[in-house]
């Protein structure tokens, strides 16, 4: 659990970050800095991160797990 809440707190300072994280480990990148990133993978990384953001009830889902 103490990972899922630092994803959480990750997602609510800065979204982008996860979104590329599980976008590069979703194309197969590893959570290593990639400086050449093809456009597929930053296009579903910014995607990701507007699913977080304007997920509003993200918080009130979670909650109830810690």
């Amino acid at each position: 659990m103490q990972k899922f809440k630092q994803i959480r707190e990750a997602a609510r300072v800065n979204p982008y970050a996860v979104g590329m994280s599980v976008a590069k480990k979703k194309f197969g990148y590893g959570a290593g800095p990639a400086s050449d990133l093809p456009k597929k993978v930053i296009t579903k990384g910014h995607e990701i991160a507007k699913k977080i953001k304007a997920n509003e009830s993200f918080d009130h889902l979670l909650d109830g797990d810690e």
